[in-house]
């Protein structure tokens, strides 16, 4: 008899309608990633966002992936809880989207977390939210009695793991910094499901996972402000911008220890990048909020398009002007808009 299954968070480099709610701290020390810390009441939201997850318990210092698992043989209709979708301070796609495995088989997401927002009727297929990544609800997940969990090492923690795998859940890690790698830990997923792997994702490889073009800029990419927090090295983000032929200036050092790095507004300006891009997840910057602090040329783009991989990435190459095999990158397309830079910045 075929049992049911759940995914954990998915990854908003794609784009989605997904806002943001809380920063993240500066530095994470336990916890795979950063905590969210409340946005101040100053900066209306600019859409209705879930609420902020609650205080999980303390987090221990193991990624995820500390616990391997041996490899599930699951039944051919097998349904899944995947992970589900990050909000800030979780900018780069790397969790399993639901919108990837929806787009084969919607019924078979038995669970979701609060922040999964793509595909927007997930509901009506009978999926059951699950809370939220750092504080996922254990009890609710086992009831549901999915074949399968799908979690993130950066977005999930190895606490929450274990204790699942505790009650007999089979739990499938993800780990993803690439684009290629995005691609590939899709592919592997619906190979252990037995699922028919959809067209959009042969078109995803070939048109991202090539050799990267000729840089032809340097751009800034903030995820969050207040403090301001930047894409950095060894992020889904920073290798989808390498392969469209513009170079984050904080990836250039990929040993660097910190993948999401916090500057001032001084050091954006100073770092020597031709432009700043600001999208619209995980923090929601309008042209209203974002580019009056800047000195140099600000892009407003879509988030969808630079931290989600699913199937936004067909769309984000078509989007982003991307004229793969040929040309570098071109301007962003519909999606973007360029804002001209202030006389004197205002400070962030």
């Amino acid at each position: 008899m075929t049992r049911n299954a759940v995914i954990g968070k998915v990854h908003r480099l794609g784009l989605s309608n997904r806002t943001a709610t809380a920063a993240p701290a500066a530095a994470p020390a336990a916890a795979a990633k950063p905590e969210a810390k409340a946005k101040p009441a100053a900066k209306p939201a600019a859409a209705a966002k879930p609420k902020a997850e609650p205080a999980p318990e303390a987090a221990e210092p193991e990624p995820a992936e500390a616990a391997p698992a041996p490899r599930p043989n699951l039944p051919a209709r097998a349904k899944i809880i995947p992970a589900g979708q990050p909000l800030p301070p979780q900018p780069s796609a790397n969790e399993i989207s639901p919108e990837a495995l929806a787009s084969v088989r919607p019924e078979a997401l038995v669970g979701v977390t609060d922040w999964c927002t793509h595909p927007a009727d997930l509901e009506q297929y009978g999926a059951t939210r699950v809370r939220g990544t750092k504080n996922p609800d254990l009890g609710a997940i086992e009831a549901l009695r999915p074949d399968l969990v799908v979690v993130n090492r950066e977005e999930n923690r190895e606490l929450d793991v274990r204790r699942m795998r505790e009650r007999g859940l089979t739990v499938e890690v993800t780990d993803i910094e690439t684009v290629p790698q995005g691609v590939s830990e899709l592919e592997r997923l619906l190979d252990l499901l037995g699922w028919e792997r959809p067209a959009w994702l042969a078109e995803a490889r070939e048109l991202w996972c090539g050799p990267p073009p000729p840089v032809t800029r340097r751009v800034v990419v903030p995820i969050w402000r207040d403090p301001w927090m930047v894409v950095g090295p060894r992020t889904f983000t920073a290798d989808l911008c390498r392969r469209l032929g513009w170079q984050v200036v904080q990836a250039e050092d990929t040993d660097a220890p910190d993948r999401y790095p916090t500057l001032s507004v001084e050091e954006v300006d100073g770092c020597g990048a031709d432009a700043v891009l600001l999208p619209d997840e995980p923090y929601v910057f309008t042209a209203d909020d974002g580019p009056e602090c800047f000195r140099t040329p600000v892009e407003l783009v879509s988030g969808r398009a630079l931290t989600w991989y699913g199937p936004s990435l067909v769309d984000a190459a078509r989007d982003v002007g991307r004229d793969v095999g040929r040309d570098a990158a071109r301007d962003v397309g519909r999606d973007v808009g360029r804002v001209a830079p202030p006389p004197t910045p205002s400070g962030g």
